[in-house]
């Protein structure tokens, strides 16, 4: 069956788009694709969630030792920080909001540390933004080759009201894709 799909593609020639399909038995490499031995840029986007916990573990367990991963957590600002520019100034959020900025760079620094303790290079970021649109642009910035993300499997009304991280990025990425799921305990 591969087979024949195999040479059903290589039949249709270059693609009207001008990236032309190498395809074998044993897998397709679109035109561009990273060459064998080549080393990979990964965004590892966290949230200190066990779902991003599940992320890294996967990073960990496939990542080769000459791939170089950017571990990228991005602080949502809260929305009654924007009362600031409305002059409605609170000492008190900006205090929060420092905190955990200093616990966000804490926290990507140790999951970068534990990729270089496995001898991979690693480095951290923490930004400030929408956090669909930040790890897209860092991802594009970076030249990265692959996004791993978790999945935090909201469905029904939370899904409708807070979005999925995951399923945007995956939508719109100029480079591949991995969400990670857990499995559901039922």
């Amino acid at each position: 069956m591969l087979r024949m799909l195999c040479g059903f593609l290589r039949s249709l020639g270059p693609d009207p788009y001008g990236d032309v399909m190498h395809v074998t038995a044993e897998h397709a490499v679109a035109k561009g694709a990273l060459p064998r031995g080549r080393h990979m840029r990964i965004v590892l986007a966290v949230d200190g969630s066990r779902y991003s916990d599940a992320a890294v573990q996967l990073v960990i367990a496939q990542a080769r030792p000459t791939d170089e991963i950017r571990v990228l957590h991005v602080l949502e600002p809260p929305t009654l920080l924007a009362t600031r520019e409305m002059g409605g100034y609170d000492a008190a959020l900006e205090k929060a909001w420092e905190a955990d900025r200093r616990v966000a760079h804490e926290f990507v620094e140790r999951t970068a540390e534990l990729f270089r303790s496995k001898g991979m290079k690693a480095t951290s970021s923490v930004q400030d933004g929408d956090a669909k649109s930040t790890i897209l642009h860092t991802a594009k910035e970076w030249r990265a080759d692959l996004i791993v993300l978790g999945s935090h499997g909201r469905k029904g009304l939370e899904h409708f009201l807070m979005g999925s991280v995951s399923e945007a990025v995956a939508r719109h990425a100029g480079c591949s894709v991995e969400i990670v799921r857990i499995g559901s305990k039922h």
